[in-house]
């Protein structure tokens, strides 16, 4: 549904955008008897509105045809795109087909300035066509040679290739777009109100190419700059006259840096001050978010990276140099964003940043306190000095003894704290709270107190924590409210009760606990123990009492319940001590009571992993249940659909098949001939098996990649020697050897896994004797801190005088640390501990080369758990 959106939004401004236009045919009058073009698209926008796509197509048509009879030209092309946004509306899995149309649409526009805009949306439509089939097409082997018709066969360097292109045709020519004013869309700008920072139509276009780029780099999974972006983030004048190093940058990378170069460069030149802000600022926005943020959690304390800095610097040079306009409120906010977006509480370096968004804010508006965007900073403001409180305390406290508040507020300097007694029984109060947290909401309380407190500020708009004792009062059940005085919406509410027991409890095969003095731990006899189910249907209830028993002299309770699907909640009394409660999730069960349970299995298993289109691929299955006890049975006379799915996702052939006594069955598949290349699935409904296909032939050679023996370390030369041998045996002399290198990151946390990306790349050939060398330095990667762990694959494509290829691969790993202490126990090792076990240990590299060292181990005696 979002994608469907995206398109309407898409199409229907860029409807807008073109019926405005002045540069092509004028509109045609329509007699007084025939509705005018604008009744004509408001009865469309009520259909679709009204989710009626058809009926909004049956005008459609009709506006086009009027259009073509009248040769409206503006109108025939806004019929077009609508027509083609609805039939996607309809059906997203059109949207293949529906390229096709937009591509005609644009060859058939003849006006320079219109073409490019279609040019612009089109690659738009690729780009969301992409994005929704990232994952299959960035799985698919490239193809080579004669490129598909079909997209949705095509890889992804084919779909990034016609992207791209059509970006940089939208940019064509650049004078006439710099010279066509964007006054002219005028249904556009009621939208945007861009006029002063976008005047022309290649100012739109240019920051659309870049927005466009970024999108296709996210959908690519490309993460990582492998470039310095401090010298991007220089002066404009500086920026715009930087030569572009490609190197470790991507096509779409290089081509988001010079598109800005070339809209900055035509800016500097046209002047407009508005506008040159509005660009700049994009172009600072664009190149930071590219940047690899460091993380910054717990006690790991990261002061700004360079890039930070160069970026920080960025903003305040703008700023300072356009102080007297008032668009630079734009920089501001942008200034005041990135402090906000460091800010710490728990870190010195960066707690005080809510201060300096603050004052930055504070400064802009002093300069232009009603410049359009000075809402911007107000907002800004208003979110930093935000009122919110917190509250945590003992749920449960003994009696005349005082309760403790741990109160944390921010921008809070006084508020009214009310304490009710709550005169419900313990079932009821405990069913209430757990519904509803507001006191107001139970009906049955005492005011007791309420008072304004003065809490504890801090001026630099972070936590401030305020500790509040509350007197100690009788056995009983308690609510407090506590409100900003300043703002009675921002509360928080809190429960407690006074009691002198406390409750310990465990499960095993039935329902244990002890029953106990809160401070001296003191066993407490003769306590009557209530035990309730609590459920959730349509609301929090508990339920009627299931069991019900007394401590002996030792605290002591032993019991059973016959729900034991069910939560439970025990209610203590002892003498006016009635009000403890305690929530227990404990479920009992013997290993004996629970049902046998047999997981059905069925294994796949292929004549081989590697396959050329047509070949046949020889099928067998194993199917086999195994019961929670471990016990395994294969599976006789079981009937199984296999199904054949080639690399677009598609089945292209299914059979059933049936397990003999064995529980075994076989069959075969035929590959297609003209099918694509890469990944095939055999599936059913208990398995799934992945075969290659790939267009092979037989070698006549292979391709070695020896590791270096040596340690590997950052920022040092990695030689990798390889040979290209036949298998006659002698040395292929004179070969073409093509290679790549492609880092890969290793995190600690998954949140944190970064894609692959190439670091090297080249051509070389082979000695008389076979041999070549690939070069490589492995690099920490700069604005990323802790240790840094990375797995080099070294990817090679070697072509011989006859023309054979080969490929061949190697990977090494490098790292921070370069040694691993390893043991032969595995996790969770029971040993016996009336037998001596030697443990091996050892010592290897990160690429599992075994090196001798002196370990030093120390062996630990855990203490045992004790029972409660």
């Amino acid at each position: 549904m979002n994608t469907q959106r995206r398109l309407y939004t898409l199409f229907w401004v860029f409807s807008f955008l073109l019926m405005t236009t002045n540069l092509m045919a004028a509109k045609s009058t329509p007699s007084k008897s025939v509705p005018s073009y604008e009744e004509q698209w408001k009865k469309v926008t009520g259909f679709v509105e009204a989710d009626r796509p058809t009926s909004a197509l049956e005008v459609v048509a009709l506006i086009e045809q009027r259009a073509n009879k009248e040769k409206n030209t503006i109108q025939q092309i806004k019929a077009r795109v609508i027509s083609l946004q609805l039939n996607l509306q309809k059906d997203p899995d059109q949207l293949p087909a529906q390229l096709a149309g937009m591509e005609a649409l644009t060859a058939e526009t003849q006006d320079v300035a219109s073409k490019a805009l279609l040019q612009s949306m089109t690659a738009e439509v690729y780009l969301i066509y992409y994005q929704r089939n990232a994952y299959k097409i960035n799985q698919r082997t490239d193809i080579v040679g004669q490129i598909v018709n079909d997209p949705s066969q095509w890889t992804k360097k084919i779909v990034t290739d016609t992207i791209c292109s059509l970006l940089a045709l939208s940019l064509q020519p650049a004078e006439l777009l710099q010279a066509t004013p964007i006054t002219a869309y005028k249904e556009l700008l009621t939208v945007g109100n861009t006029t002063n920072l976008e005047p022309t139509l290649f100012d739109m276009l240019s920051r659309r190419r870049v927005a466009l780029l970024k999108s296709l780099r996210s959908a690519q999974n490309d993460y990582q700059f492998n470039s310095d972006l401090v010298p991007l983030l220089c002066p404009v004048p500086q920026f715009v006259a930087l030569q572009c190093d490609a190197t470790g940058l991507s096509m779409v990378e290089v081509s988001m840096i010079r598109t800005l170069q070339d809209w900055l460069r035509f800016r500097l030149k046209a002047g407009r001050p508005d506008a040159l802000i509005n660009a700049d600022l994009y172009r600072l926005k664009t190149l930071y978010a590219l940047a690899d943020r460091p993380q910054r959690w717990g006690s790991n304390i990261v002061p700004q990276t360079p890039t930070e800095q160069a970026y920080l610097s960025a903003l305040q040079t703008l700023s300072s140099q356009n102080a007297n306009n008032p668009h630079s409120l734009t920089v501001q906010e942008a200034e005041a964003t990135f402090y906000r977006s460091l800010h710490r509480e728990t870190d010195s370096l960066f707690r005080h940043y809510l201060k300096k968004a603050y004052t930055v804010c504070a400064e802009g508006l002093a300069r232009h306190p009603n410049a359009p965007f000075s809402n911007h900073l107000r907002n800004l403001q208003a979110d930093i000095t935000q009122q919110r409180i917190n509250v945590t305390q003992n749920k449960v406290v003994r009696s005349d003894s005082a309760l403790t508040l741990n109160i944390t507020a921010y921008n809070i300097d006084k508020a009214v704290l009310t304490i009710y007694r709550v005169n419900l029984s313990p079932q009821d109060y405990y069913e209430k709270t757990r519904r509803n947290p507001s006191p107001d909401t139970l009906r049955s309380v005492t005011l007791l107190e309420k008072r304004v407190v003065t809490l504890n500020t801090d001026s630099l708009f972070n936590a401030a924590n305020t500790l509040i004792n509350l007197k100690g009062r009788s056995y009983g059940q308690y609510a407090f409210r506590l409100q900003s005085l300043k703002d009675p919406s921002v509360a928080v509410n809190g429960y407690y009760v006074v009691s002198d027991l406390a409750c310990i409890t465990q499960s095993n095969t039935q329902h244990v606990l002890y029953v106990v003095d809160r401070i001296t731990g003191k066993p407490q006899p003769g306590v009557k123990v209530t035990i309730h189910p609590t459920t959730y249907r349509k609301r929090f209830e508990v339920e009627p009492r299931t069991a019900q028993g007394y401590t002996d002299e030792n605290g002591y309770l032993a019991y059973n319940t016959q729900d034991k699907e069910y939560n439970h909640v025990l209610f203590f009394e002892s003498g006016n001590d009635r009000y403890l409660c305690s929530e227990y999730n404990g479920h009992t069960y013997k290993s004996d009571d629970v049902d046998v349970r047999e997981d059905r299995h069925l294994t796949l298993l292929t004549d081989r992993s590697l396959y050329r289109p047509g070949q046949t691929v020889y099928v067998k299955g194993i199917a086999y249940q195994v019961n929670n006890k471990g016990v395994e049975r294969v599976l006789p006379n079981k009937m199984y659909e296999v199904e054949l799915w080639a690399a677009n996702r598609q089945v292209i052939s299914k059979q059933p098949f049936r397990t003999n006594e064995f529980g075994s069955f076989s069959g075969s598949f035929v590959l297609p001939e003209d099918g694509l290349n890469g990944l095939y699935y055999l599936r059913s409904e208990d398995a799934m098996f992945r075969i290659r296909v790939e267009a092979y032939k037989r070698p006549s050679f292979e391709v070695t990649l020896n590791k270096p023996e040596t340690t590997v370390r950052f920022g040092e030369a990695v030689q990798i020697n390889g040979r290209v041998n036949a298998y006659a045996g002698y040395g292929i002399a004179g070969a073409e050897v093509s290679y790549q290198v492609i880092r890969r990151p290793h995190h600690r946390w998954w949140w944190m896994n970064r894609g692959e990306e190439p670091i090297a790349h080249g051509i070389t050939n082979t000695e008389t004797d076979g041999s070549f060398t690939i070069s490589f330095i492995p690099e920490r990667l700069k604005n990323t801190t802790g240790d840094q762990f990375y797995t080099y694959t070294i990817q090679t494509t070697v072509t011989d005088q006859k023309g054979e290829t080969r490929e061949g691969e190697q990977t090494l790993s490098v790292g921070d640390k370069s040694l691993f202490v390893l043991t032969d126990l595995v996790d969770r090792s029971v040993l016996n501990k009336t037998k001596s076990r030697p443990i091996k240990v050892y010592v290897e590299t990160l690429n599992g080369i075994r090196r001798q060292a002196e370990v030093n181990y120390e062996l630990c005696l855990l203490d045992d758990p004790e029972v409660f």
